[in-house]
């Protein structure tokens, strides 16, 4: 985990953290986070499992208790009805669905995500996938923070296949649902799309977004990287 005041840096605060209940995905520990976190100086955490909140209890507490200021987050798919992607995106068949993170802004905010989450494993049992409609979602904005999703998110993938239309019509679902509460994510992971980036930056400044870079985390310092690898394999 990487930022903090070291250096005469910024505050800095990470926002895609996965913990061991990301299912194959996270290796830490909760404990684990929160003191990597207190070591770098960084006054908050998000933790951001995907489809799930089964350590927001866990994490709310120790966090506090610890002077660190909890977000309680998750990722999930949605379902935007988009065309399949044809062009060179790293989701280029887009046979996996968009997935976007959302953060409690307050007591509302919880209840709605955690019925959100609830909806979807109750809808996935019918039809096998864990993904929820946007219209689904928009019903339950309130309370809730929202990032465009990096990546894996609609714009970026929208962008990444040259389709610009389904991304200004992704934004919009979006905007009339979070309104203030909208945040144009940025990942630059390896051999990131710098035409993606530069559009993304283009449609903030168009619809007038804040922007927020992110990291996604799922493992904790470097040498973490054989043991995570390991968990994969198993």
């Amino acid at each position: 985990m990487a930022g903090g005041k070291k250096s005469g840096r910024l505050d800095f605060v990470h926002l895609r953290t996965h913990s061991a209940y990301s299912l194959q995905e996270g290796a830490v520990g909760v404990e684990k986070l929160i003191g990597a976190a207190i070591v770098d100086h960084q006054p908050a955490l998000a933790i951001t499992d995907t489809a799930n909140m089964f350590c927001a209890l866990e994490f709310s507490e120790k966090a506090s208790k610890k002077g660190l200021q909890p977000i309680v987050g998750c990722s999930f798919e949605l379902d935007f009805g988009l065309p399949q992607a044809s062009g060179r995106g790293q989701q280029s068949a887009l046979q996996s669905l968009p997935s976007m993170v959302f953060y409690c802004q307050n007591e509302e905010g919880y209840e709605n995500l955690t019925g959100l989450i609830s909806q979807a494993y109750m809808a996935g049992v019918e039809s096998g996938r864990l993904c929820l409609q946007i219209d689904e979602l928009s019903r339950r904005s309130a309370g809730l923070i929202c990032l465009t999703g990096g990546p894996t998110g609609p714009l970026n993938m929208t962008l990444a296949d040259n389709r610009s239309q389904d991304a200004d019509r992704v934004l919009d679902m979006l905007k009339l649902a979070f309104g203030d509460r909208l945040y144009i994510e940025l990942q630059r992971f390896e051999n990131y799309d710098r035409e993606v980036e530069h559009a993304l930056m283009s449609l903030a400044i168009e619809h007038d977004l804040p922007v927020v870079a992110t990291n996604e985390e799922i493992f904790a310092t470097a040498e973490d990287y054989d043991a995570h690898d390991a968990l994969l394999c198993i």
